[in-house]
């Protein structure tokens, strides 16, 4: 088999394209330039293009036998132009594939489902239509549409808190604000619950989903620690140091401190279930490194500076 991935040099996508690589797959990586080749993980090869010219990008992609798009837009201002051209590329992306039985993967998360309050969403719960993610949803579901094309399209959902490494999108912001301001912030009381997945965790499901997983399908990827956001928040202190403190902030304080979306992270319960991903593709979210652990005292702890 025969992959091109798209986010290959990101933060998720060089470890699903390592984990590839390890079980023997031919793994192509997308990259913008020459310049990005070197940021390739070892053994993947490169294949120029930008996907800011989806009509370009989509015809490259009749050359391999599976397209997984680990690329996630930008949480700042051009977010949602972001995913109007990924919502562009999906579709360019499904009319070159179609029919051909190929492999489609894409990632997405579950803001837009909204608050799962005590328990756990599903693959089965509604979106949100008002929501402000909302769009990407519409995005992702273009190329799950595929599935009705001839094309064996799936969508893995992560957790809010993909972390490990050192890296990921919301914890270096709230690690590098707490280094700076000396604050470690948490909304209100701070009891929403998070979900969360080790990146290496992460990788291991593209894999799983490319043996095992169905057409059509929806998958949520999460581990098994929930924890609430002022634990987080607590871990952030220590790992911060030098006397940093959690404190309390009310939801505007938060969005001027950090962002829009990450305030919305930060004040939404967003427990998933995964049980369908374990279950059918024989996933396991299990990992020796806890997030609350990571941040306090290890990965992220151990950086002098974001």
């Amino acid at each position: 088999m025969n992959i091109l991935i798209f986010g290959a040099t990101g933060y998720i996508g060089s470890r699903v394209a390592q984990a590839c690589v390890r079980h023997g797959y031919d793994v192509t990586g997308l990259v913008r330039n020459h310049s990005r080749i070197t940021a390739l993980p070892a053994q993947v090869k490169p294949l120029v293009g930008n996907l800011s010219q989806p009509e370009k990008i989509a015809a490259l992609c009749t050359d391999f036998d599976t397209i997984i798009n680990t690329g996630f837009p930008s949480h700042g201002k051009a977010w949602f132009e972001s995913v109007a051209l990924e919502k562009d590329l999906h579709r360019r992306l499904v009319e070159a594939l179609s029919n051909t039985n190929k492999t489609l993967i894409v990632t997405n998360g579950t803001i837009f489902l909204g608050d799962s309050g005590e328990g756990r969403l599903t693959e089965d719960a509604p979106i949100q239509p008002e929501h402000p993610a909302a769009i990407r949803a519409d995005s992702t579901r273009l190329a799950l549409n595929g599935a009705q094309q001839g094309i064996r399209a799936m969508e893995l959902r992560l957790a809010s808190f993909v972390y490990g490494e050192g890296g990921s999108v919301f914890l270096p912001l709230l690690m590098a604000t707490a280094r700076r301001t000396r604050h470690s912030i948490y909304v209100g009381d701070g009891q929403i619950g998070a979900s969360t997945v080790h990146v290496n965790a992460a990788a291991k499901a593209f894999v799983q989903a490319l043996k095992y997983g169905k057409a059509g399908e929806i998958y949520h990827i999460a581990g098994d620690e929930e924890p609430l956001v002022y634990q987080m928040a607590n871990a952030i202190a220590i790992g911060a140091g030098n006397d940093c403190q959690a404190v309390s902030v009310s939801q505007a304080d938060a969005v001027e401190s950090t962002d829009f979306f990450t305030t919305l992270f930060l004040t939404t319960n967003n427990r998933l279930n995964s049980t369908k991903a374990r279950t059918e593709l024989g996933w396991s979210g299990a990992t020796d490194i806890s997030l609350l652990w990571d941040v306090a005292h290890g990965s992220y702890a151990n950086q002098s500076m974001l």
